[in-house]
């Protein structure tokens, strides 16, 4: 009889610690998965936006390259 109160104690003793143990790997799972759509949310937010500057800087380069044919400054600007 003995021994089976001392298995019970331990039983319950242990028992706590893996409750714990168990709630907390289920709070870092949700966090890394809301980690996860923060950062792929971002990915896609920064890949567009990169495109966005290197379209501007594109059009900002053809608007300042010089005209290599245009004899007079005023054929050098660009029309509008």
């Amino acid at each position: 009889m003995a021994d089976t109160s001392q298995a019970d104690r331990a039983r319950l003793t242990i028992m706590p610690g893996a409750a714990i143990v168990s709630g907390f790997l289920k709070e870092a799972e949700t966090w890394i998965t809301a980690q996860g759509k923060v950062l792929s949310a971002a990915e896609a937010m920064l890949t567009e936006w990169t495109g966005r500057r290197r379209e501007a800087s594109d059009a900002c380069s053809r608007c300042l390259r010089p005209e290599t044919h245009a004899s007079r400054p005023v054929e050098r600007a660009p029309a509008e």
